[in-house]
């Protein structure tokens, strides 16, 4: 499951851009970061390149907002895990540059 919440963003953010992107400036780079740190949840940062987002013409800091807000993080038996809320399955329309 830890394996499957570190790669669905990178997922979702790739539908994202299958849409099309176009603004004037975003710090999505930033949001990234800042979803990491809101996450805290062991070594979540491992899986997680935010400058893969350096580049992107579009802000989907919407999108890092709501997996933060969506994301908690639990000891199970000594083990962080990331455990989604229920409106985590709203975050993939956030992820997306129309």
């Amino acid at each position: 499951m830890r394996t499957f919440v570190k790669v669905l963003p990178l997922f979702l953010f790739g539908i994202g851009l299958a849409v099309g992107c176009k603004a004037d400036s975003a710090d999505n780079v930033g949001a990234c970061e800042d979803y990491v740190a809101a996450v805290n949840c062991g070594d979540i940062d491992v899986g997680i390149d935010c400058s893969i987002y350096k580049d992107l013409d579009c802000d989907i800091s919407d999108y890092f907002d709501c997996l933060s807000d969506n994301l908690t993080c639990e000891d199970m038996g000594g083990t962080k895990v990331l455990t989604p809320g229920p409106d985590y399955a709203s975050c993939a329309s956030k992820a997306n540059c129309s």
